[in-house]
């Protein structure tokens, strides 16, 4: 499983939500985000935008990207 899958698994659960209100609130189908946790597709940078737009959390998170404090603009 792949850090981005582990991480909407896990933002997923801790917020409560189903595959399927988690699919219905980013406009996708739940078999797709079955599919993603799984780690048997990938998303695309639109869907990786919206889940963390929904979860309020930066991409770079969800993609597993650390960002130096240094090069973070203030």
């Amino acid at each position: 499983m792949t850090h981005t899958a582990q991480r909407i698994k896990t933002l997923r659960k801790q917020a409560g939500l189903s595959q399927q209100e988690l699919a219905d609130n980013i406009g996708v189908l739940r078999e797709t985000i079955s599919n993603w946790e799984r780690g048997a597709s990938r998303t695309n940078v639109e869907n990786i935008e919206r889940v963390a737009t929904f979860f309020q959390v930066p991409v770079s998170d969800l993609l597993g990207i650390q960002i130096p404090a240094d090069t973070v603009q203030k």
